[in-house]
């Protein structure tokens, strides 16, 4: 029976993440770190990768950039020293938080790639494997997702591999004060190279945002659409506590007139309706709204194919529908329902 039972564990040991096992790393030390965006970083960068510049990557919190369906930077930098053999190959596993108590916090984890321009000539793309969920997760998670890197190193050599995270939808509702994101061996364990973490802190997690407003009118030969936006989505005024402290800023509020076509002796009902994206890329979203009188139904689909909504900015679009008058209409009611097609990631 205890033979048995060792030869169980080696089995279950040997089939995590779907790979055969690896060597531990010999006297490779690893440090994982972020991107520490202040808000003013955008994504893909110049050359089409969601990398930062590389002063801003911390091994400490990342600060109030990320936001959900934002991409989130994270390198990994193996240094295999002079004490480490000629040249080795071992498997360890990158591991973000992905659910807890049923709210999601990361839904996607990248492939790493190889960092040429940073790494030691002889450093060689790592073998990936796919993305896993882990249930339970790790440090207590509900779940994780990881996927394994198999790395084969030189000694005295210095190899960077960058991926990333997205934030999902939701995860600003993620219960904790931050979201995690590790390193683990081949085991889904720190035996041999130590805990290595890096964290998010959730309360500075903004929410992808949809608003809307209604108006409806009666035997109109014209209709009237009336909205105002502004030029910036914030003003930030720097160190209050500053001696050239400037308590004014300027900003622009259009104020936007638009004429509709109405049909007279019917109802015509406008709404408008407004998404938020604050996330450090662009994404798309798809918007359908459905206006009612009593059982009738006027739809309208906005846009179609999806917008696409730039990095931090609001953007509107408009539904105007003409239904049959009645004499005893008494109420309208209106649905919105709001999408973010998929892929929302791009292709490295």
């Amino acid at each position: 029976m205890l033979i048995g039972a060792v030869i169980m564990l080696f089995t279950m040991a040997g089939v995590i993440g779907g790979e055969s096992n690896a060597a531990e790393p010999d006297n490779v030390n690893f440090t994982l770190a972020g991107c520490n965006s202040d808000g003013t970083i955008t994504l893909p960068n110049e050359n089409g990768d969601f990398i930062c510049p590389d002063p801003v990557y911390t091994t400490g919190n990342l600060g109030k950039g990320w936001n959900e369906l934002d991409l989130v930077p994270y390198r990994l930098t193996a240094d295999a020293g002079n004490s480490a053999p000629p040249t080795q190959t071992y498997t360890i596993a990158v591991v973000l938080d992905n659910f807890e108590t049923e709210r999601p916090g990361y839904d996607v984890l990248s492939v790493p790639v190889l960092n040429t321009t940073l790494s030691s000539s002889s450093c060689s793309t790592p073998t990936v494997g796919d993305e896993t969920v882990l249930s339970p997760g790790l440090g207590g998670m509900d779940k994780s997702i990881y996927r394994l890197v198999t790395v084969t190193q030189e000694k005295n050599t210095t190899c960077f591999y960058d991926y990333y995270g997205r934030l999902a939808l939701g995860s600003h509702n993620f219960p904790g004060a931050s979201l995690h994101a590790n390193l683990a061996n081949e085991s889904l364990g720190t035996s041999g190279i130590g805990s290595r973490e890096v964290s998010i802190p959730v309360k500075e997690i903004l929410p992808q945002e949809v608003r809307k407003d209604m108006s409806a009118m009666q035997d109109s030969t014209q209709a009237w659409s009336l909205t105002k936006d502004a030029t910036q989505a914030s003003v930030s005024f720097g160190d209050v506590c500053s001696a050239n402290f400037e308590d004014s800023k300027d900003i622009t509020i259009r104020v936007k007139w638009e004429l509709l076509p109405a049909v007279p002796g019917s109802i015509t009902a406008i709404t408008n309706i407004y998404a938020k994206n604050p996330a450090a890329r662009t994404v798309r979203v798809n918007v359908t709204d459905n206006i009612y009188k009593g059982t009738t139904r006027g739809i309208c689909w906005l846009p179609n194919p999806a917008i696409p909504l730039m990095c931090r900015p609001t953007r509107k679009a408009w539904c105007a529908k003409t239904l049959p008058s009645s004499p005893r209409l008494r109420a309208m009611s209106e649905t919105t329902s709001t999408m973010w097609p998929l892929p929302l990631t791009p292709t490295w």
